[in-house]
């Protein structure tokens, strides 16, 4: 596993180019299949990184020091005074619209969100707080919310310092980054720049789509690590991360070519009864987790073949519309 190294600089000069660099040098896969009443249609570049052998990990929720993040986040605190303000709470702190425990900080206006058993830590500044909250919620028109190019780059003595707290001993790699501007019906308007950052291993990038799952005795949500940061020109606005420990990974298995995976998802699609088109527009390799069967805090990382029906001009990794269909890159099996 590599240590994240001092390089958060050229990280966030990298934001710039990374959604079209090499885009062009990329192995690119077009053809038509039969699958049963299923036509699958295929014109994809495969991000695949050069990678040619994984292994796979053991994942569990990180553990945060809360005292710590307080200490970050509101150096000017009486620590004492917002240790008190602690709420237990069962709230929607994750992106994939799941509740789960945690405990909430308040001061000067913004809250600091520590889960439980999850690996999810969340700060929200007063500013983006106020944003939110005051008016009423007729004065709002969702639809205006444009994206726009970032105003300015991220701090990188935020994230040097961050996932130093966090104990984060990954490589990150950013992914996505844009600057949005919303509105209101008062006309008042709120910018601020969203950063998107990958969690790595090997060489590559782990999922950050959490899915629910069938295949345990009960439905049960298998979460991903992924990493956000919004700022504005007074600073940090919001700090999400989900993250998981990893132990293993001693033993390196060949992955299957993509063409061979997509002979997998051609048998899957075989089984549909429908006379449909699927268009993959875009395919990636990446770590998934996976569950462990009679445990549902513990899961396993496997390398994974993606398929999205959904096109982006920049790396398939953020939650995109359309359908999505994986494939473990070592056995083939379908994981859902």
């Amino acid at each position: 596993m590599k240590k994240l190294s001092c390089i958060l600089m050229a990280l966030c000069i990298a934001f710039l180019t990374v959604g079209a660099a090499g885009a062009e040098s990329l192995p690119e896969i077009v053809g038509t299949y039969a699958a049963g009443d299923i036509t699958l249609e295929v014109n994809a570049q495969v991000y695949d990184y050069g990678v040619t052998e994984a292994s796979s990990y053991i994942a569990t929720p990180a553990a945060f020091n809360a005292d710590e993040l307080i200490a970050f986040f509101w150096p000017d605190a009486d620590a004492e005074e917002v240790a008190r303000t602690k709420r237990l709470v069962n709230e929607y702190m994750v992106k994939d619209g799941l509740s789960c425990p945690s405990e909430i900080y308040e001061y000067d206006g913004g809250s600091l969100h520590v889960g439980y058993n999850t690996g999810m830590a969340l700060f929200i500044a007063r500013e983006l707080t106020e944003w939110y909250t005051e008016g009423k919620p007729d004065t709002w028109i969702d639809t205006k919310i444009e994206e726009t190019e970032c105003t300015a780059p991220i701090d990188p003595s935020i994230l040097d310092s961050l996932v130093s707290i966090l104990g984060v001993s990954y490589e990150l790699a950013p992914v996505h980054s844009y600057g949005v501007c919303e509105y209101k019906e008062s006309g008042e308007t709120f910018t601020y720049n969203v950063y998107n950052y990958a969690i790595m291993i090997d060489g590559l990038y782990c999922g950050n789509q959490g899915y629910w799952t069938a295949l345990s005795k009960e439905d049960l949500f298998v979460p991903a690590q992924y990493l956000e940061v919004i700022t504005n020109e007074n600073g940090l606005l919001q700090f999400h991360i989900c993250l998981y420990d990893v132990t293993g990974g001693e033993e390196f298995q060949t992955i299957m070519p993509c063409e061979e995976a997509i002979e997998y998802l051609r048998e899957e699609l075989s089984w549909y009864i429908a006379n449909d088109t699927v268009s993959i527009r875009s395919i990636l390799l990446e770590y998934v987790m996976i569950p462990i069967p009679g445990s549902t805090l513990k899961f396993q990382y496997v390398p994974a073949w993606k398929f999205q029906t959904a096109e982006t001009a920049w790396r398939p990794y953020l939650h995109l519309e359309g359908r999505v269909f994986r494939f473990n890159a070592v056995t083939g099996d379908l994981i859902e």
